[in-house]
């Protein structure tokens, strides 16, 4: 299921009509407990030993759930960004947050990335959009859409649907309603994204994920 519709991710649907289609969702802050830290990663420990009231724990709790990407902790992206962010990725386990959707009009399907990034404490966001990609199939080099979301600077890079391409190599049950997928494959581009709100732009080497795809029709009007 996708998440509830926040600020920022009506932003970053304005983002999508200049090239690329994307969502967002927002989670709150992470928590300072440190048996949290283990969970949400290295920017949840920045107050380590410090009180929280229940209630924020609670909360937390509640946050790390809704961003996990599969109950399994499978879910990953890995790869290297370059140029305006010049960073490895090695995204998995409790601090990564994944979601996925079809496309309209069976266009294929979009799966969405993020991480809270420490110090901003705000999401850097990849979204990769597959052509013609159906529930269940495996496909190789097929054109695809990749977006990044820098939510700390609010620049967003894209490819607009050429020079990037993608393999889907498995797609098997997982948790969650009956139509959600596991989805594993990689994605790769011959031309570096540029930016759509500025100036730079962004290099990728092959991003490999594992993500999930909720192949139900959504009932979300809003929905890309």
């Amino acid at each position: 299921m996708l998440f509830p519709f926040s600020e920022s991710r009506r932003r970053d649907r304005a983002a999508e009509r200049l090239g690329g289609s994307v969502w967002t969702a927002a989670g709150g802050k992470n928590s300072l407990l440190p048996v949290l830290c283990l969970l949400l990663g290295a920017s949840a420990c920045a107050g380590e030993g410090e009180d929280a009231p229940a209630d924020t724990a609670a909360a937390t709790l509640a946050d790390a759930a809704a961003r996990a990407c599969l109950e399994d902790g499978s879910g990953y992206l890995a790869g290297r960004l370059y140029g305006a962010i010049d960073a490895p990725l090695d995204w998995r386990g409790g601090a990564l947050e994944c979601e996925g959707m079809p496309r309209p009009d069976g266009a294929g399907a979009r799966l969405r990335f993020a991480r809270r990034i420490a110090p901003t404490d705000a999401d850097l966001v990849i979204i990769l959009g597959i052509d013609a990609l159906d529930p269940d199939e495996t496909v190789t080099g097929r054109a695809a859409t990749v977006t990044i979301i820098d939510e700390h600077s609010s620049r967003f890079y894209s490819n607009s649907g050429e020079q990037c391409w993608a393999d889907v190599t498995r797609q098997e049950p997982a948790p969650g309603p009956e139509d959600t997928r596991a989805v594993t494959g990689r994605v790769y581009c011959t031309a570096a994204l540029p930016a759509l709100n500025g100036q730079g732009s962004i290099s990728l080497d092959e991003l490999e994920f594992r993500g999930r795809i909720d192949w139900a029709p959504s009932q979300d009007p809003l929905s890309p």
